[in-house]
């Protein structure tokens, strides 16, 4: 299946990293976390993720990608800015 070998493709080129795909057939969606984008710009992390990703593109199996790239520390706050903030609530 497409996905578990766009999953391994990646995880084997980004040493540690998480990967979620989502959707199907041709047109997916991956959320990628790396410790590898330290430091890299969004269009360089995306050339890196590409680069694991050519010859699905190119044969055709891969048609529509939309990428989430993250370190983990920005996983980390992007989690903690969206997480429910505690309420306070008064009792008697």
């Amino acid at each position: 299946m497409l996905t578990n070998e766009i999953r391994q493709r990646i995880g084997d080129g980004l040493e540690g990293a998480e990967v979620a795909v989502e959707g199907e057939g041709c047109a997916l969606s991956l959320t990628v976390v790396s410790a590898s984008f330290a430091g890299l710009s969004a269009v360089k992390r995306q050339q890196l993720v590409y680069s694991f990703l050519a010859e699905f593109i190119a044969d055709g199996s891969l048609h529509a990608v939309t990428l989430r790239l993250f370190t983990p520390e920005e996983k980390d706050a992007q989690a903690a800015a969206s997480a429910p903030q505690g309420s306070v609530s008064g009792g008697a």
